[in-house]
């Protein structure tokens, strides 16, 4: 009882952000992940910046277009590959400025031009969703689990982090 109380208490608190605190939130992860990644910090630098990079840019453009109405593993899927395909044109973007810049390519030139586009994708988020956003409308996930098995649900959720572990070890 103790813990359902606690996960209750957090869940509405993350149910009540307003627009602010999730370009906040999202701002705060770009730093995080500047961070990491000048640090180089192993492990933690490809891991933090591959979950960034694929569902930020498309969670910021789905907001931008306001696609609240769809469900939520069609938003999450559409996020996923709008997030591949900004990662995929900004490279070809910086890529296409190599006269300009020497080694287009480079740690420095990619991070500089990934923290623009997110921060200029923040920007029109919060200047469109200023007065209706809701965060219900982003996360709206639910399962039926009634009458179904739960174990082969958590063991697929654990195939990513095996194959993590198993190249690893």
């Amino acid at each position: 009882m103790f813990q359902s109380d606690i996960s209750k208490k957090y869940i509405g608190r993350i149910n009540s952000l307003d627009i602010k605190e999730f370009i906040l939130i999202i701002i705060l992860g770009l730093f995080l992940t500047d961070i990491v990644t000048f640090l180089d910090i192993h492990g933690l630098r490809e891991i933090l910046t591959f979950l960034y990079l694929t569902i930020v840019p498309g969670t910021l453009i789905i907001q931008i277009f306001r696609l609240n109405k769809l469900k939520f593993l069609n938003k999450f899927v559409l996020s996923i590959g709008l997030s591949l395909s900004t990662v995929m044109f900004m490279g070809f973007v910086v890529n296409s400025f190599y006269p300009l810049i020497l080694k287009p390519l480079s740690l420095f030139p990619l991070v500089i031009s990934f923290n623009i586009v997110i921060l200029i994708l923040s920007l029109i988020a919060y200047n469109r969703n200023k007065k209706d956003f809701e965060m219900t409308d982003l996360f709206n996930f639910k399962i039926d689990t009634k009458g179904k098995l739960v174990s082969p649900m958590i063991i697929s959720i654990l195939f990513p982090f095996m194959a993590i572990f198993g190249t690893i070890l």
